[in-house]
């Protein structure tokens, strides 16, 4: 995700940019969609922790829905439930539902839903903050179809502005 949600403010956007690249990219036929390690199912809020991502994201100029309209809401039974949920596809957005927990990470929760809505990509460009989610998406991949292509991109933009954010409050 390039956006920031700090404490419990609403969602920051970081890069400007991103939106319409990723508008580009959907208009050009590339499937593009979020995934995050957040956990699925109710929340404080008054919508679940994927309808409020959903919004979230939404609010700040991303929206990945068109990836795959047939599939908007897809329970990954498969992967073992966390805090008593599964991972979750949601109107584009997958979400693993459970950073740090080994069984519950982007890789397996990503050919979980290939599997699911029997799509293989040529390719899967991932973009992430967290240098462990290139490793568990990477080998997910290689276990399910070797033929895929895997390209990690490392975005530390985040950290610089959660940083600068932060000297700039205090």
């Amino acid at each position: 995700d390039r956006y920031a949600s700090i404490g419990t403010s609403w969602p920051v956007l970081i890069d400007e940019r991103t939106p319409e690249m990723i508008d580009i990219l959907q208009k050009n036929g590339s499937k593009v969609i979020a995934l995050t390690a957040i956990v699925s199912g109710e929340s404080n809020y008054d919508d679940s922790h994927e309808v409020k991502r959903f919004k979230d994201l939404k609010s700040v100029g991303f929206d990945f829905s068109s990836s795959f309209p047939k599939n908007s809401s897809i329970k990954l039974t498969d992967i073992p439930p966390y805090m008593g949920n599964h991972p979750v596809f949601y109107n584009g957005i997958l979400i693993s539902n459970g950073e740090g927990m080994d069984k519950n990470t982007k890789g397996p929760a990503l050919i979980s839903f290939l599997k699911k809505i029997g799509w293989k990509p040529k390719s899967v460009i991932l973009i992430d903050d967290k240098t462990p989610n290139f490793a568990s998406v990477r080998n997910s991949l290689e276990c399910y179809d070797n033929s895929i292509d895997f390209h990690g991109i490392h975005y530390t933009g985040g950290i610089d502005f959660i940083t600068n954010h932060v000297e700039e409050d205090t």
